[in-house]
């Protein structure tokens, strides 16, 4: 297989009763899967939309927006889709940033796309996924239309396959554009480590416009099954395990922390459970600690960014083990190793290399980094240099290469003159038996330009001080590094695939102050 387009015909023609995709009540052969992809495949065709056209969807996860992903695969089209947890502004934004000329619409975004139809300047074609709707067409009345046959498309594996817009914790969303290539990369390096087999069956929890959707390509790489869940109902997910007997699940910390304290956790069955996946952000080692005592499968973490396609560093089951040991505790606080596919280089801010311990800009060069970002040359300039993709991230190997983030450049908190990364303090935090969820950023300080400030969901019904955190915190940290403004709160800010907000907590503490350093 040289394309992502290729996977369905192959199993359509190895496997064709097995099942590729399971959606609520929906059970899909592989033949099914690929007759309705090749069926969207020639309309899109027949519409005139030709390799290099971009094509975007605004929905949750179903079988229609995978069937999409795959026909786009196949002719070379380029998916852009669309965050559907933006505001209106941003999705509009991102959909005149993809100039794509049609908009596949799930149900629950029919009324946002006819109420700002005449913002949405390049879109010429709205199709429903979920039924007739007025000024758009109907998603299964275009398969019945259309023919079953393969498109017989030429797609090359350095060709762009998707448009996977960033975060915007530095501006606007740029888009990455990711190739074939890059996608095949990331996904073998994955079932090296993994132990992912055709008889896996994966839970694809995570939103279909991340790049998060590696986890069901992969399955359906080596022929194995994925099970779509729409809505994040976290009893429902739960209970998908044994209903469909999960075997693998990719989340990220966040999840990871409701599902191991979730007072019904015990009540679920987890035995099917062979592989746990997590990234995204960092984990505390509080919550990692209780999910491999309380969760007995295989722990594996990657690190990366949208950029490198999402992996660049692994941390393998072998090292997620409880143990006394300080040598493994501590590489169980890391991003992992150099993956097989990529260098891994912590460099200052000249680009020289730095010794193990010292703290830098992490930067990856591989076949995993992205071609560059969609129609803006010069941010592509900016963070690829000689093949080197700068993270903004920093962070310092060990001795025994182990790579251990630090923190985002622009979350550094300058206090005083000294250097304060949220995440050390965070991990402190969550060390207390009473906070749920924290998050530190910097808050405005007339002596100091800014200092410490942390933000704290606590566990129900647990009483819990801003002085018994600072007491806690200068147990453990310098007193620099402690926060000195604590806030109580009921939830904290998500981003789309649920990393908690720093950016919007920060932005809390800086009301009514021009200057915000970073």
């Amino acid at each position: 297989m040289r394309t992502l387009g290729d996977i369905p015909g192959r199993y359509a023609r190895l496997s064709p009763a097995r099942e590729a995709l399971v959606f609520e009540d929906r059970r899909i052969s592989w033949s099914t899967f690929n007759d309705r992809i090749n069926r969207l495949a020639n309309w899109l065709l027949h519409r005139g939309f030709k390799a290099g056209d971009t094509i975007s969807a605004l929905a949750q996860n179903c079988n229609q927006y995978y069937e999409l992903y795959y026909a786009s695969f196949k002719i070379g089209t380029i998916m852009a889709p669309v965050n559907y947890r933006l505001g209106p502004t941003e999705m509009l934004y991102l959909l005149d940033l993809s100039q794509s000329r049609i908009l596949f619409v799930g149900a629950e975004y029919h009324d946002f796309v006819q109420e700002n139809l005449e913002r949405m300047e390049n879109v010429e074609v709205l199709v429903s996924f979920d039924g007739a709707v007025a000024g758009m067409l109907d998603y299964e009345d275009i398969l019945a239309s259309s023919s079953p046959s393969e498109p017989g498309s030429e797609v090359g594996e350095d060709e762009v396959a998707l448009i996977s817009f960033t975060g915007g914790t530095t501006g606007l969303p740029k888009g990455a554009m990711l190739t074939h290539r890059n996608f095949f990369t990331v996904m073998r390096t994955i079932l090296i480590y993994g132990d992912l087999t055709a008889d896996d069956i994966t839970l694809q929890v995570l939103p279909p416009f991340h790049l998060t959707i590696w986890q069901t390509l992969i399955a359906h790489y080596i022929g194995a099954k994925s099970v779509l869940n729409k809505k994040l109902d976290l009893h429902h997910v739960m209970g998908l395990f044994a209903q469909e007997g999960i075997t693998h699940i990719n989340l990220v910390p966040v999840l990871l922390n409701w599902i191991v304290n979730d007072p019904q956790f015990a009540e679920y069955d987890f035995s099917s459970l062979r592989n746990v996946t997590y990234g995204g952000s960092p984990i505390p080692m509080a919550v990692l600690e209780k999910c491999l005592a309380a969760m007995q499968p295989r722990f594996s973490q990657g690190y990366g960014l949208t950029e490198c396609t999402l992996l660049a560093t692994v941390l393998g089951a072998e090292d997620h083990l409880l143990s006394s040991d300080p040598a493994a505790r501590k590489h169980l606080q890391s991003a992992g190793r150099e993956a097989l596919h990529n260098e891994v280089r912590v460099v200052d801010g000249e680009g020289n290399g730095l010794p193990s311990g010292e703290v830098g800009e992490i930067i990856i060069k591989g076949p995993n980094v992205m071609k560059g970002y969609w129609r803006d040359a010069e941010q592509t300039a900016d963070r690829i240099k000689e093949g080197w993709l700068y993270s903004n991230d920093m962070g310092y190997f060990d001795e025994d290469g182990y790579l251990y983030i630090v923190d985002r450049k622009q979350f550094m908190i300058i206090t005083g003159g000294e250097n304060v990364y949220p995440k050390e303090v965070e991990d402190i935090l969550y060390q207390h038996p009473a906070v749920s969820e924290a998050a530190v950023v910097s808050a405005p300080d007339e002596r100091w330009g800014e200092t410490v400030a942390a933000a704290i969901v606590t566990k129900e019904g647990v009483p819990l001080t801003a002085d018994e955190i600072t007491s806690f915190c200068r147990e453990r940290l310098a007193g620099y590094k402690c926060p000195r403004i604590v806030r109580f709160v009921d939830t904290l800010p998500k981003t789309p695939i649920m990393k908690i907000d720093a950016m919007k907590v920060r932005e809390d503490f800086w009301k009514g102050h021009e200057r915000k350093v970073t």
